[in-house]
């Protein structure tokens, strides 16, 4: 569910975390708007599993009028600023799974394994950097 940390509280608030948690999704995030430090520390208790993924939100038109669409960039590429994401989920000491999604809108099949490899290498350099 492509929600912000706000919306998925109310999915989830109630039940132990030891048994339901929230899997935020960076790219869903940096296309609702909820800043990164808010949206982490607002599921910090249920937050399980973490997203990477990269989205950029375009306008586009069609048969005359203005329509918008989501697509899914290489990381670094879109809206998603990862640096921070890793230092926030470093201070708040997060050791769940991290997804890389290798989705994306305009590659061929035949290079999202590349592109993923690629994606993998970026955040490595993002976590040396950060060291």
């Amino acid at each position: 569910m492509g929600l912000n940390s706000a919306a998925a509280m109310q999915l989830v608030k109630g039940f132990d975390p030891n048994l339901v948690g929230v899997f935020a999704d960076v790219g869903h995030l940096s296309i609702v708007g909820e800043p990164y430090p808010m949206a982490f520390d607002i599921v910090r208790e249920y937050l399980s599993a973490v997203a990477f993924k990269d989205l950029v939100r375009q306008k586009f038109i069609r048969d005359g009028r203005p329509e918008w669409r989501i697509d899914v960039w290489p990381l670094g590429m879109g809206f998603g600023n990862f640096p921070q994401v890793i230092k926030l989920l470093s201070d708040m000491e997060f050791s769940g799974p991290i997804s890389f999604h290798c989705e994306y809108s305009n590659l061929p099949p035949e290079s999202v394994v590349d592109q993923c490899r690629i994606d993998v290498r970026f955040i490595q350099a993002v976590v040396d950097g950060l060291a």
